[in-house]
């Protein structure tokens, strides 16, 4: 897998065997702005369209923010339209242990989830997403 952006806070992945572009919060992540949210996840579109992953791998189990009701239909209406627009086949997500935090990512992906042309997944173990991904 190779590293396409690193940050403290953030790291953008992609595996050109398995197709598939990963995504990882990182445990500092925690006092990120809505601004710094946008555009890491804008640099993630431009990932996206720039390698048409068929498999997409959030791993959000150290995510530490709420994405409040505006971001969350941003992030939807961003992300989703772009893995749809590429091809996407899966996207698996996995959620962070705290119960406001998943919620919120619950939301999001509730709000993505309508009428997408891919498969959209929550787990709360790596194991359990790279095998529905077909990946392990």
């Amino acid at each position: 897998m190779k590293i396409l952006k690193e940050s403290d806070s953030h790291l953008i992945l992609f595996d050109d065997q398995a197709e598939m572009i990963k995504t990882i919060w990182l445990p500092n992540c925690a006092d990120i702005t809505e601004e710094e949210i946008r555009f890491k996840i804008n640099l993630t579109v431009d990932f996206v369209l720039q390698y048409k992953p068929k498999y997409y791998f959030a791993d959000n189990s150290k995510q530490a923010f709420i994405y409040h009701p505006d971001i969350q239909n941003w992030v939807a209406a961003t992300l989703a339209a772009v893995c749809a627009k590429v091809g996407l086949k899966k996207f698996a997500l996995i959620t962070p242990n705290d119960f406001i935090t998943e919620l919120s990512l619950e939301q999001t992906a509730e709000e993505a989830g309508k009428n997408l042309p891919f498969e959209l997944k929550l787990f709360k173990n790596e194991n359990d997403a790279t095998a529905w991904l077909g990946l392990s």
